[in-house]
């Protein structure tokens, strides 16, 4: 109540989109994804450092387990990619 802002009436501006760095590296670990070193963009883990239980190997797992094939790499990540955006904004909303 006796804050700058509410005394000398100040628009308060909050950057709610802004991610915790430690929060970003533990959600992108949980996801099996990692950050390009090179460019910006996510990218899935090594096959040296991947988790069985990770989103993305699991639907990974799912595509091979149903036979659904791609044309190439690329076009089966986006695929995975868009279903876990899908499901974690879906998560999001609950």
């Amino acid at each position: 109540m006796l804050s700058p802002l509410t005394l000398l009436k100040q628009s308060y501006v909050s950057f709610t989109t802004q991610l915790n760095k430690y929060f970003y590296d533990e959600l992108l670990y949980i996801l099996g994804l990692e950050e390009k070193q090179q460019s910006k963009g996510i990218e899935r883990l090594p096959k040296s450092r991947r988790q069985n239980g990770t989103l993305v190997e699991l639907i990974y797992t799912a595509l091979l387990l149903n036979n659904i094939n791609f044309k190439n790499e690329t076009e089966e990540f986006d695929y995975v990619i868009n279903v876990v955006i899908n499901y974690t904004n879906r998560i999001g909303r609950l």
